[in-house]
């Protein structure tokens, strides 16, 4: 699991345009498709530490494609959302490389893609059982 998951992260970033990196449009990509995200969500969501998400979005706003504004009920939070650049790079790279993604799955004969589906979908019930639990 440990190669496939190196594999692939590397395998996303040697398509990376213009620097924009797997993490990277994950987060456009999750500003995109749920609205405007606080960024400890877009963390959490994204799986992304706190620390390089900091670092992500401040690389995202100095390029014009999100900007942070105002929480409209919450004073301590700020939001992130797309700008109009930010949109169109969505639109333009996300659909492409979600297809690329798509089509390593497609290598795979149907009853592998249905066999890994419900392995994956057993192995995040349980991941997300045990960090409940945890807490």
């Amino acid at each position: 699991m440990r190669e496939l998951a190196l594999r692939y992260l590397r395998w996303m970033d040697d398509g990376a345009v213009d620097g924009r990196t797997y993490p990277r449009l994950r987060v456009l990509e999750e500003v995109h498709c749920r609205g405007p995200r606080i960024q400890r969500e877009l963390a959490q969501q994204t799986g992304i530490s706190s620390r390089n998400m900091t670092q992500i979005i401040d690389s995202l706003e100095a390029e014009g494609i999100v900007a942070r504004r105002p929480h409209p009920t919450d004073r301590r939070a700020t939001l992130i959302e797309l700008t109009g650049e930010g949109w169109r790079i969505a639109d333009t790279e996300l659909e492409p490389r979600v297809d690329e993604i798509a089509s390593i799955f497609q290598e795979l004969k149907p009853e592998q893609r249905e066999a890994l589906a419900e392995i994956a979908g057993q192995l995040v019930e349980t991941l997300a059982k045990r960090r409940t639990e945890a807490r």
